[in-house]
């Protein structure tokens, strides 16, 4: 009775994206009014280690992101300039692939082993299933470039936008919700705005 009125699960995949924002709140956005932005998204895959060469995103994902980023700066009154320009704001995006590999063992062999359950089963009795998927992340740090800051300290990020989601569909699809949770990032942080 109770389970024809539990709502049921996702229907499509972009109703599993997560976007998630935070900030300081004692930074005044308002302040500052221009930002720079790399010509590259790097790149971890769940393969990455700390000594690989670093990797960037590829197309059309890259310019999916970037451009979504921009759209968003200006369209909050802030000016893009080139890195050399000693801007106030430097975005700094970074993308994530993870496979996760789900395994789920029938437990025939532990009842067999054990004795456990119902009874006495010939291990393999149970089949092993495996599934694995992929998701895909994408954060976002937005740094003041403190001019009076020490060259060896980290710039400090006042603003972050991670949004996560699993890497299904075509490459058109795809940055179709990259775009959409880039919005949703900016939708949900009013405070960034000159």
């Amino acid at each position: 009775m109770l389970s024809g009125c539990y709502p049921g699960g996702a229907e499509y995949v972009d109703q599993l994206d997560l976007v998630y924002t935070n900030y300081s709140p004692g930074f005044d956005f308002g302040s500052v009014q221009t930002y720079a932005l790399p010509d590259e998204v790097v790149f971890i895959d769940s393969d990455s280690r700390p000594t690989d060469p670093e990797e960037y995103l590829r197309e059309p994902f890259k310019s999916g992101i970037l451009d979504g980023l921009e759209a968003q700066m200006n369209a909050r009154g802030y000016t893009k300039v080139d890195i050399n320009a000693d801007p106030d704001l430097i975005l700094f995006p970074t993308a994530s692939r993870t496979v996760n590999v789900d395994i789920w063992y029938g437990g025939g062999y532990w009842d067999w082993w054990y004795g456990w359950g119902g009874g006495w089963y010939y291990p393999g009795y149970y089949p092993t299933y495996v599934s694995s998927y992929e998701t895909g992340s994408v954060f976002v740090q937005l740094a003041f470039n403190n001019p009076n800051l020490d060259p060896n300290e980290d710039l400090p990020v006042h603003w972050i936008g991670v949004m996560n989601g699993l890497l299904q569909g075509t490459d058109t699809q795809v940055n179709n919700r990259i775009k959409s949770s880039i919005d949703q990032m900016f939708a949900q942080s009013e405070y960034l705005r000159r």
